[in-house]
């Protein structure tokens, strides 16, 4: 019941449109019993033996059963030959179904506009949440298991909202119309008719629960082709180097072939309770239909009411087959929002303090103090890190991979809290500032390239909320000395360059990054081994580009070639989680013996020799 009344509030703002949708539903009805009663009365009072062998105007007298008892009424004073009362018959029924056409065209548009903007409205909100996540949330799942949740299993919520605000109000209605339309026409044989129908909620009740536990158990199988997709085709470039294009699409085969059996379950589930559903409802009609002729014959029914009653009984076994489908329907819809709204119940570890103050300026310092760090328990990545950071000055950390460089440097905007200790920025927790006013005062160029299948004018104004001026932007690629390859590209600072920057080299995709920092004119930089994956030429570039960036700035940089860091103000070396070595580039070759040593020693004798 919570998972429902969850859903309803992505209908609520649409109540409006609902209400008129139930209102046009009544119309249905009402469309019905007219087209139902006017059976009747023709057959009863039109089409009596006196009135087709006399042509003389008749009075419309209305003769035979309501609720067990004889009547006779005459509602109009008009009379009319039999004719003129079949074509006031036959235009009574366009104008029925003309109404009812309209009716229906209305409530299906109000209730799927409802729908889709509900499940619009949820979508955004579960993309909004998963935007807002932590770091580590991206690190324990699989980005194509995130966005089968976006895509599956909303989807599978969407199908569902148009169902449960239609079927759900409609046939229920539609049934009640119909049972109080045979009633009225002949009690005995209604009760006698619908007492079979309950045996059909049974298996309905039995099915729904299997369609619900292979509808979660089918979009786990959906996330893992999504996830088994995005890692291939992310990493065309090695499978095409490895030739294991035949690999993955194995790999890819076999996921999909498990989505498809468990497609077919549900096909399966959802045609034999459409089958059940519809044996049971025939039943019932059989019924009516055997005890409606035997009264009939009897003189206890008139053919009128017999008609009347069929057709009223006849509509029944469809909605209830509807209905049937409608519970299979909601029961994936009950597995897919259980699975979105684990996701938007999930906290994020990152938050703003409830009253977070907005960082400004950075004044003095940075420092970390104590600060310890660990993915999980067991893991403890950082051990005890202090030192600190004055304005202005470049400080670089070197070590071993795995030696927890990077680590060090998502903690400063918060992409990660430490598990102990804490940073502050002049004297001031970091957790103190709002997220976004820390992130304004960062800049950070990092190892892997990170651009967008958009224009190289969006890509380095990329973080701009307002529009960013074109002489801004060449102002920036100019001083990472991009403008040059820029504007030799087809369209310049208008061209495409494709997922990923896939159109650009590795040197000319890091430079359109720093452009993008030089833009954004952060006071404090994060430099995290911009450099390494580099050849020498690119490398060069890249490097002066750098340069020009670090320029009065407070810069982190994160080395593994020496070669980068040797007029750093402070050189940090890591180890294991530790700091185990701090000073100049001088200071610590003179000092030996020492970590840092054995890297330049190992560094330099390498270059030497080529």
């Amino acid at each position: 019941m919570n998972q429902y009344l969850r859903i309803l509030k992505f209908i609520k703002p649409y109540w409006k449109r609902i209400l008129l949708a139930v209102v046009c539903m009544f119309i249905l009805q009402f469309c019905t019993i007219g087209s139902i009663g006017s059976i009747v009365v023709f057959m009863d009072n039109i089409l009596s033996a006196d009135n087709l062998s006399s042509n003389t105007p008749i009075p419309l007298t209305l003769k035979g059963e309501l609720f067990g008892h004889k009547i006779a009424i005459t509602p109009l004073t008009a009379e009319f030959t039999v004719f003129t009362w079949l074509r006031i018959l036959v235009g009574f029924i366009i104008f029925i179904y003309i109404l009812k056409g309209f009716a229906y065209f209305a409530q299906s548009y109000l209730i799927t506009y409802a729908g889709l903007r509900g499940t619009l409205d949820l979508r955004n909100k579960l993309y909004r949440h998963i935007q807002n996540m932590s770091l580590s949330f991206f690190t324990r799942q699989k980005s194509g298991a995130i966005m089968s949740r976006i895509s599956n299993d909303v989807g599978e919520v969407k199908k569902s909202m148009t169902v449960l605000f239609g079927d759900v109000m409609r046939e229920p209605l539609n049934i009640l119309t119909r049972i109080i339309m045979a009633f009225a026409l002949s009690p005995r044989l209604t009760i006698a008719s619908i007492l079979i129908f309950p045996i059909a909620v049974y298996p309905i009740i039995k099915f729904g629960r299997k369609m619900r536990k292979v509808t979660s158990i089918t979009l786990k199988r959906r996330a893992n082709v999504f996830s088994v997709m995005q890692e291939s085709l992310s990493s065309m470039r090695i499978v095409k180097a490895f030739s294991m294009e035949h690999y993955e699409s194995k790999r890819f085969n076999k996921e999909n072939e498990g989505v498809f059996k468990t497609e077919i379950k549900r096909t399966r589930i959802q045609a034999v309770t459409s089958s059940v559903t519809e044996f049971v409802g025939m039943l019932g009609i059989a019924l009516a239909i055997w005890l409606g002729g035997v009264s009939v014959i009897r003189g206890d029914l008139t053919i009128g009411c017999f008609l009347g009653f069929a057709v009223a009984i006849g509509g029944i076994p469809g909605s209830v087959k509807k209905l049937s489908k409608v519970n299979n329907t909601i029961q994936s819809m009950l597995a897919a929002s259980s699975r979105v709204f684990k996701v938007m119940d999930s906290p994020s570890e990152i938050i703003d303090l409830p009253n977070a103050r907005t960082l400004d300026t950075f004044k003095n310092k940075i420092a970390f103090q104590n600060v310890s760090f660990a993915y999980d328990k067991e893991v403890i990545v950082l051990n005890d890190i202090s030192f600190d950071i004055k304005r202005g000055e470049i400080v670089a950390i070197v070590g071993p991979s795995g030696s927890g460089k990077t680590t060090i440097a998502n903690l400063i905007p918060r992409l990660y809290d430490p598990t102990s200790g804490r940073i502050t920025i002049d004297g001031t927790d970091i957790k103190e500032f709002s997220l976004c006013s820390l992130r304004a005062q960062m800049g950070i160029v990092t190892q892997e390239t990170v651009l967008f299948n958009d224009t190289v004018k969006q890509n380095i104004s990329y973080g701009h909320q307002k529009q960013v001026s074109q002489e801004k932007v060449e102002h920036a690629a100019k001083a990472a000395l991009a403008h040059e390859f820029i504007m030799e590209m087809p369209k310049d600072y208008n061209a495409v360059i494709g997922d990923r920057g896939v159109k650009l080299s590795g040197g000319e995709a890091q430079r359109i990054a720093i452009a993008r920092a030089i833009l954004k004119n952060p006071s404090i930089l994060i430099l995290d081994e911009a450099t390494s994956a580099l050849d020498t030429g690119s490398e060069y570039l890249v490097q002066k580009a750098i340069d020009n960036l670090m320029t009065n700035r407070t810069t982190f940089v994160i080395a593994h070639r020496l070669s980068t860091i040797m007029h750093a103000d402070k050189i940090i070396v890591v180890e294991d989680g530790k700091i185990i070595e701090t000073g100049t580039h001088e200071e610590l070759v003179k000092k030996g013996g020492g970590l840092y040593k054995k890297l330049h020693d190992l560094q330099f004798r390498a270059s030497a020799k080529k």
